[in-house]
C-alpha cells in the first residue's frame, strides 16, 4: 500500500487531477514536465496486473506545443519521446484550494508510439516548418519490460549464487528491496530463448514465495501470494462489484516427479480428492496438476509434498471486478477490504487500472469446497 500524506487532497470530491510526465534517458532528466498544466487525468491509463508478464503498463496521450513550432514526432533515435531508451516518469497530482499532494506513478520504458500526428495547423516561414501542435500516444512499461528483452548469452546456462535475492540482482540488474526472508536459490536451467531471462527471475521470486513487482521507484519486490491482513477498506466510493469465478488452475490431483539423493525415482502414489464436489471420480473429473523438486529426497517428503500442495491448488478462486473513486493507497498485491451496501469481501488486489477519476481493480478471494 502506498503511504499518502495528504490522502485527504486525494479523496476529496472537489480534487482536480493532473499528470506529469517528465522524461528521462539513460537516468538523466532531459525533459521536465513536458506539456505543464496541459494533462489532466483522463490523458492516461495505466494498468497493474499480477497475473501479466509484464506487470506494469500505461498509454499517455500527450498533445504538445511550443512558441518555436517544434514537431514531436520521435522521427530520430534522439527524439525526446522516442521508444530507443527514453522513459517517462510519470506523477499524479491531486489539486484543491491551493494545496497539491502528488504520487509516483512509475519510471517506465517508452516502447510504443502507437500513434502520433502534427494535425492540420502547419506552415512554412523564412523557410522553417512550423508547426500548431503535435498529438501522440505513447506506451510505457515497467522496468520487467528490461528483463524480458534481454537474453541470455553466457554459457553458464544456471544460477551462480546461492542467495535467490543475489541471483535476482544479477537476473534483473534492478535495485532490490529485499522485503522477504532469503533463501537458498532454487535449481534451474536457464535457456537462450526469447523472454526466458524475465521467466528465469520470476521462478527465482517464487521461490521466495511470491511474484517478482517492479514498484513506481524501479525497484524490484516480491508481492507475497498469499491473501493477508487486511490494509484498508474500500468502500463509500464503490460504484460496482460483480462476482466471477473460473475453474481453471482449481485442480483435484497432483502427481510427483521426484528423485532420491542417488537420482532413483521416487515413487508415491498422486495425492487426489475422493469426496465431495471436486472428487476425481465425480462430475467434475480428474483435472491434474504435475509437481516435482529438488528439495524432496524421500518417500515421505514427497507424500507430504503432495498433500501440502493438492491443499494449495484445490480452492476455487473468486474475483470481483470493482469499479470505485480512483485511490492512489492501492496497489497489486495488496489485501483489502471491498465493502458494497450488502456485502463485504476481503482479499488480493491482482488487477488494477487507473483511468480518469476512477479506479477499475480485480480482487481474488478463495472458498475451500473441500471436506
Amino acid at each position: 500500500m502506498r503511504q499518502i500524506d495528504d490522502l485527504d487532497v486525494f479523496m476529496s470530491p472537489g480534487r482536480e487531477l493532473r499528470l506529469r510526465v517528465d522524461v528521462l534517458r539513460g537516468g538523466i532528466r532531459v525533459s521536465d514536465d513536458v506539456a505543464p498544466g496541459g494533462f489532466t487525468a483522463d490523458s492516461m491509463t495505466v494498468s497493474w496486473d499480477l497475473d501479466g508478464e509484464v506487470k506494469q503498463i500505461a498509454d499517455v496521450e500527450i498533445t504538445y506545443s511550443d512558441t518555436y513550432g517544434r514537431s514531436l514526432i520521435p522521427s530520430e533515435f534522439q527524439s525526446l519521446l522516442g521508444p530507443w531508451g527514453n522513459e517517462l516518469d510519470l506523477t499524479l497530482e491531486a489539486h484543491l484550494g491551493g494545496r497539491i499532494a502528488a504520487v509516483p506513478v512509475g519510471q517506465l520504458m517508452i516502447t510504443a508510439v502507437p500513434e502520433a500526428t502534427d494535425g492540420s495547423g502547419k506552415y512554412w516561414l523564412m523557410g522553417w516548418e512550423i508547426v500548431t501542435g503535435s498529438v501522440l500516444t505513447v506506451r510505457a512499461k515497467s522496468q520487467d519490460e528490461r528483463v524480458r528483452r534481454r537474453g541470455f548469452a553466457e554459457h553458464k546456462l544456471q544460477p551462480i549464487n546461492t542467495s535467490a535475492w543475489d541471483e535476482l540482482g544479477r537476473l534483473t540488474g534492478l535495485p532490490l528491496a529485499r522485503n522477504v526472508p532469503d533463501v537458498s536459490c532454487p535449481k534451474l536451467e536457464y535457456e537462450r530463448a526469447q523472454g526466458n531471462r524475465l521467466v528465469q527471475a520470476q521462478a527465482v521470486s517464487a521461490a521466495l514465495g511470491g511474484v517478482g513487482v517492479v514498484d513506481a521507484y524501479g525497484v524490484w519486490t516480491i508481492v507475497p501470494d498469499l491473501i493477508g491482513t487486511p490494509v484498508g477498506v474500500i468502500d463509500a466510493t464503490v460504484i460496482d462489484a460483480p462476482f466471477a469465478i473460473d475453474s481453471e488452475n482449481v485442480y483435484n490431483e497432483v502427481i510427483g516427479n521426484f528423485e532420491d539423493a542417488d537420482r532413483n525415482p521416487i515413487v508415491v502414489p498422486p495425492a487426489r480428492i475422493t469426496s465431495g464436489p471436486l472428487a476425481v471420480n465425480g462430475p467434475y473429473g480428474t483435472y491434474s496438476r504435475f509437481y516435482a523438486s529438488e528439495f524432496v529426497t524421500t518417500k515421505a517428503a514427497a507424500q507430504s509434498a503432495l498433500a501440502k500442495i493438492l491443499r494449495q491448488v484445490s480452492q476455487p478462486t473468486f474475483e470481483r471486478r470493482f469499479t470505485a473513486q480512483l485511490d492512489p493507497r492501492v496497489e497489486i498485491g495488496d489485501t483489502w477490504t471491498l465493502r458494497t451496501s450488502d456485502t463485504e469481501t476481503t482479499g488480493l488486489i491482482v488487477a488494477l487500472e487507473w483511468k480518469g477519476d476512477v479506479m477499475v481493480g480485480t480482487l481474488r478471494f478463495q472458498e475451500s469446497i473441500n471436506a
